[in-house]
């Protein structure tokens, strides 16, 4: 994997399927807020906005705006993770940063692309163009 592209998963977010970012280079795990919205208005959410008072700032230098954190339930192949995100008007959909990763002691091996942790290993994707989550049955 070239180290240009980037490195996700597929997740499935309180019941919704979208691809996930492990990004080694974020201090905190976040959620987009198009994403969140759309949890909420499906009643899929089973824990309320906590307001904070944080700020993050983007691989491109600008800041980007923080809503809040809520816990979801996050599913990477069989294993099950509930925790707090950030809610971030930002562009992946999902991500997994340096919080989770050291929390699970996720091994991010770049060179053969691919995570493991908890006897699991999963390939990474490379995703060329954002997909749209959807609801799984």
């Amino acid at each position: 994997m070239a180290c240009s592209k980037d490195m996700y998963v597929k997740a499935i977010v309180n019941g919704i399927a979208t691809n996930c970012l492990i990004d080694t280079g974020s201090a905190c795990s976040g959620i987009n807020v198009e994403l969140y919205r759309h949890l909420s208005a499906e009643g899929l959410l089973r824990d309320e906005l906590l307001p904070a008072e944080a700020g993050a700032i983007g691989v491109n230098g600008n800041r980007v705006e923080c809503f809040g954190r809520v816990g979801l339930c996050i599913e990477i192949g069989p294993a099950k993770f509930e925790t707090d995100f950030w809610v971030f008007d930002m562009n992946p959909k999902l991500l997994i940063g340096r919080d989770l990763i050291s929390k699970h002691n996720v091994v991010v091996d770049v060179s053969n692309a691919r995570i493991m942790f908890g006897g699991l290993e999963l390939s990474l994707i490379h995703i060329s163009e954002p997909t749209r989550p959807r609801l799984i049955s």
